[in-house]
């Protein structure tokens, strides 16, 4: 009878131990469901990704920097009113025919620089452009006068042609300008001293 009686308490302590695991393995995975683990691995639009309640929402993460657009020739373009910069550019143009070309350019960068950045550094560049080469074509005739001088006119055959190459020069780099305003550019042309603050 002592046996018998060994053996059930033995089979009953074993199914305990059985059920006891079973509800353990029960709780462990009652416990894992709202992570939502099996709804998210189904879930399209994760693809697989889990994602935690502190998950940030849609949209709010941060955009990377937006870079200036440059063209393949290494030139900056600028949003703004194209045809008022390129008029700025070669108002020097229209300038010329009064004698006084360099204060064109100056005047509508007075009057467009508040327009929108493009007019503003279109403006700027073009007022430094045109005080520059004033200076430098001032300089160049001081220079072949005193050549003109001191050759007793010899000089004067040497001059002719250095006026005549500047000139042509200075005429182009204001077309080009005035064409890569037109487009957006903003064309910096050489040999200026920088009087007024450039982006560049």
């Amino acid at each position: 009878m002592l046996c018998m009686r060994t053996g059930r308490l033995t089979q009953k302590v074993a199914e305990i131990v059985c059920l006891s695991r079973r509800a353990c393995a029960a709780a462990m995975v009652s416990s894992m469901m709202p992570y939502g683990i099996s709804a998210v691995m189904n879930d399209e639009d994760t693809e697989g990704r889990y994602w935690s309640d502190q998950s940030p929402p849609a949209g709010s993460m941060p955009e990377a920097p937006s870079h200036p657009t440059v063209t393949p020739d290494g030139f900056e373009t600028v949003q703004g009113d194209q045809e008022m910069a390129a008029l700025t550019a070669l108002s020097a143009l229209l300038g010329l025919i009064s004698g006084v070309g360099f204060l064109a350019p100056i005047v509508c960068w007075l009057i467009f620089r508040d327009r929108d950045k493009l007019c503003d550094e279109v403006g700027r560049v073009q007022s430094n452009f045109q005080i520059s080469w004033l200076i430098w074509g001032g300089l160049l005739g001081i220079v072949g006068f005193i050549l003109i001088l001191v050759t007793f006119g010899l000089g004067i055959v040497l001059l002719i042609p250095l006026a005549a190459a500047f000139s042509i020069v200075y005429l182009v780099l204001i077309v080009v300008s005035g064409v890569k305003a037109s487009q957006g550019i903003v064309y910096r042309p050489p040999l200026r001293i920088r009087f007024f603050a450039e982006r560049q």
